[in-house]
């Protein structure tokens, strides 16, 4: 039997909203609704989400405000409370965070309907880890191959530039090698550098996550990224394709 996630690590990945959007039911959840889906009181709840969003707010000091309506497509790099997304709203742009915890590129075929019901402007996507993902151990197959990974960044592409005038694509970030090591789930940084290359081959002027990336910019977990990494990622996307990309 699985073990629970820690309660803030619920609050700042896990968010039933967008878990229940895809079926589109007409009601709303509130705070307290939350709190009793995370087995907590609505106090504790506003707490430890107000921290997260507070460690979004400060990261965002001295980060430009992107123009337009933003489309932040991912999974729980994106989704995290305090992701890149957040900070790049906490910064004065208008972001609509399309991150889904455990999403795919082959998830995110899926949702990008309902997502660009908007019509943004501008889509930045940061798919890839959770194509890495292998369930079980001793050989296990990724959960999605290489060869349907690149077939889905390119669909995604594809839909995304028929609506939106701008398309930045990141690449998925080094992780630890094991990452989050359970004993049904784990990364390779092999298959996650694979990954990678994936987009850069989609699109050359990526925005490039692996120069520079240290220890540092990992969360404990070494999957996700830590606060200081969520600030590079905000940072660098703001700053636009690396040198070596633009070249």
């Amino acid at each position: 039997m699985a073990t629970p996630r820690p309660l803030p690590e619920l609050v700042r990945f896990c968010h039933p909203a967008k878990i229940l959007a895809g079926a589109r039911l007409p009601g709303a959840l509130t705070d307290e609704d939350l709190a009793r889906l995370y087995g907590t009181d609505t106090r504790t709840y506003r707490a430890l989400a107000g921290e997260i969003s507070a460690e979004a707010c400060r990261a965002a000091a001295g980060l430009p405000r992107l123009p337009g309506r933003i489309l932040a497509l991912g999974d729980s790099l994106t989704d995290d409370l305090g992701s890149w997304a957040e900070i790049l709203r906490a910064a004065g742009a208008t972001v609509a965070n399309g991150g889904l915890s455990g999403d795919t590129t082959t998830g995110a075929r899926v949702r990008l309907a309902r997502l660009l019901e908007a019509r943004p402007e501008h889509a930045i996507v940061l798919l890839g880890t959770n194509d890495a993902r292998r369930h079980g151990r001793d050989g296990a197959p990724m959960l999605v191959s290489h060869d349907e990974s690149r077939r889905n960044l390119r669909a995604l592409d594809a839909a995304l530039r028929r609506v939106c005038a701008r398309v930045t694509w990141i690449t998925p970030p080094p992780v630890a090698d094991p990452a989050l090591a359970e004993p049904d789930l784990i990364w390779h940084a092999r298959d996650v550098a694979a990954k990678a290359d994936l987009v850069r081959e989609l699109d050359p002027r990526a925005v490039d996550l692996w120069p520079g990336w240290t220890a540092d910019h990992l969360s404990a977990d070494g999957l996700h990224p830590s606060p200081a990494g969520q600030r590079l990622i905000a940072q660098r996307v703001c700053t636009g394709p690396s040198p070596r990309a633009a070249s």
